[in-house]
């Protein structure tokens, strides 16, 4: 048995996603202790649960406001899960080994290289030191700028407590605050017109989402930005991008024209940093237009940059898919930035990140609408927000079901990982993939009942799975086959698409999603197994079976549908017409 464990080697993705899962439930565990929270009783797993997961994926979407339920020794548990997560598990795990004095393994190394997105192996045990120290040291300063405001106005020991709560919890961009004892979820409302407060949280996030390694370049090589790394110069001129323009937009069309210049001025630019990836909000989110609630939708997917406290789709992804459409429509070979060419691997891995985040946002948030019968936009929002590893909400979550926090909790798991693991070869399809999954979403968003939409995501699910199976099934030749097999693997979704989707919107769903879930997980199977084969969503093959599962379950749909109609037609007594009879109509 020892010898079968040491032949056992995990991957550094392995590893990061374990070291998360045991952080979380360890977490859990300490929430459900019965001093952790204030009322009567220890608090029940599911709520303990989802505040960790909340926690150590530094998101702040809550289940309950964290001053008013949540113990003191329950809030020292959430800020050191929120340090634990913003830092990184294995980040902190390192710096422990270092401090007790353990020699650093290469292994240990090559992980903590992909939790910090360093480039080489070499120095990332010199940068770990670099990083904690620097962590502390602005958290200390940015708790020192709060106390000025929250000491006078709490008293010395509670409002030092607040004040370094507020400081790990800006940097670590988790957005989890102890105001509640002025107004559940009120967040930092009561300080909009505070500059203080405003710009040391709003600073504290800026710099906890700009990545380690532009810290690096800026304690390297100062205000001497051609030495920067391409990767720091992308960042920082895409942050300024993400802050400034939502700033003008939120100050002229959002606020209100009534408020002071300087509270308008503060409240635009707080809100256009929280949404990346911090949670905390100056003004009312329900008060702002369902055009303001998307663009704060929109940076939320966004979110931070590599290496950072910060989770999203990263500003770089933003940056190389922006690079590369503009290359497009300039007619270049190949997209450059800062005057060198973009890896087509670069634009792979980006465009991957991005389907994989558009997809888990678009299911999550429909499947929340679908099964708590709420509005498709304000669910899209807390999708959003758990996704992108946020914090702000427009409320619902207190509110939500089980099935429904445990949709969240996924997202914000999810959410924290998919950018820190290798994904693979990854192409996509606009005309073969992005196109006819756009249309599903939107045929989903039109659906009569929650039902139908329950069903329709159940059963792209189910399909994905019998056509996985079918594969698996069918000769590896396909030479010695009848029938060509994404024929097969076609015609085989769209009979179970009909049966599971019965509508015909249903059916399309089914059809279209299933064989195209069933075609990721072929490839992710192949990718464990050490098969290195690319993925193209929306290939040839596969969108030939896309198309012929979507439109014959819409048939079978259709026809069977007029079949039963027919039938039961037959079987009851034609009426007769006034017009024929109208002397016998009048009589009845």
């Amino acid at each position: 048995m020892t010898k079968a464990l040491e032949r056992v080697h995990f991957s550094s993705a392995q590893i990061i996603i374990a070291g998360f899962a045991t952080v979380i439930l360890l977490g859990a565990a300490l929430l459900t202790l019965p001093f952790a929270s204030r009322e009567a009783g220890s608090a029940n797993f599911s709520d303990a649960l989802f505040t960790a997961t909340s926690a150590v994926c530094v998101t702040g979407l809550v289940v309950h406001d964290t001053a008013l339920h949540w113990s003191e020794f329950g809030q020292f548990v959430i800020l050191l899960l929120i340090q634990i997560g913003g830092m990184g598990v294995v980040t902190v795990a390192v710096a422990i080994t270092m401090i007790s004095g353990r020699k650093i393994s290469l292994m240990q190394r090559s992980t903590m290289q992909e939790a910090i997105s360093a480039h080489h192996v070499g120095g990332v045990v010199r940068l770990t030191g670099f990083i904690v120290r620097t962590s502390f040291l602005i958290e200390l300063l940015g708790a020192g700028l709060l106390a000025f405001v929250f000491v006078p106005e709490f008293g010395v020991g509670q409002g030092a407590w607040y004040a370094i709560f507020h400081s790990v919890s800006a940097f670590c961009n988790a957005g989890f605050d102890l105001m509640g004892v002025r107004a559940p979820y009120s967040s930092l409302t009561a300080y909009a017109a505070s500059p203080v407060v405003c710009l040391t949280i709003a600073g504290l996030i800026v710099v906890g989402g700009i990545g380690f390694l532009t810290w690096e370049d800026v304690r390297t090589h100062g205000v001497h930005l051609r030495s920067y790394r391409l990767q720091s110069k992308v960042i920082l001129c895409v942050t300024f991008g993400l802050i400034a323009l939502p700033a003008i937009y939120f100050y002229v069309f959002e606020l209100p024209q009534t408020l002071p210049v300087g509270e308008r001025v503060l409240s635009a630019l707080f809100q256009s940093i929280t949404p990346r990836t911090a949670g905390f909000n100056t003004v009312d989110l329900n008060a702002l237009s369902e055009v303001g609630q998307m663009v704060l939708v929109m940076l939320m997917l966004i979110g931070g940059s590599p290496g950072s406290t910060a989770g999203g789709m990263k500003t770089t992804t933003l940056a190389v898919l922006l690079f590369s459409a503009a290359a497009v429509f300039s007619r270049r070979e190949e997209p450059r930035c800062f005057g060198r060419r973009i890896d087509a691997e670069a634009l792979r891995n980006a465009a991957a990140i991005l389907l994989l985040y558009l997809s888990l946002f678009l299911l999550g948030g429909l499947a929340i609408s679908a099964m708590e019968d709420l509005p498709v936009v304000d669910c899209l929002f807390e999708a959003a927000s758990a996704i992108g590893t946020v914090g702000l909400s427009l409320g619902l979550t207190p509110g939500l079901g089980q099935p429904s926090r445990a949709i969240l909790i996924a997202l914000m798991f999810f959410g924290t990982l998919i950018p820190n693991v290798t994904i693979g070869n990854v192409s996509i399809s606009i005309g073969g993939a992005v196109i006819p999954f756009g249309v599903c979403v939107y045929l989903l968003a039109r659906a009569g009942t929650a039902k139908e939409r329950v069903r329709a995501i159940l059963g792209s699910l189910i399909t994905a799975g019998i056509i996985y199976a079918l594969s698996h099934f069918l000769p590896d030749e396909p030479e010695r086959m009848l029938i060509d097999p994404m024929y097969l693997y076609g015609l085989a979704g769209g009979v179970v698409a009909y049966v599971l989707g019965r509508s015909r919107r249903g059916a399309f769903f089914c059809g279209v999603v299933g064989v195209m879930l069933a075609d990721i997980a072929v490839a992710v199977v192949n990718w464990s197994q050490g098969v290195d084969q690319p993925l193209v969503l929306g290939g040839a093959g596969v969108f030939d079976a896309m198309i012929i599962s979507g439109i014959l379950g819409v048939l079978l749909s259709e026809l069977v549908g007029e079949v039963l109609e027919r039938m039961t037609r037959g079987t009851q007594r034609p009426r007769e017409s006034a017009i024929e009879n109208p002397v016998r109509q009048k009589e009845k």
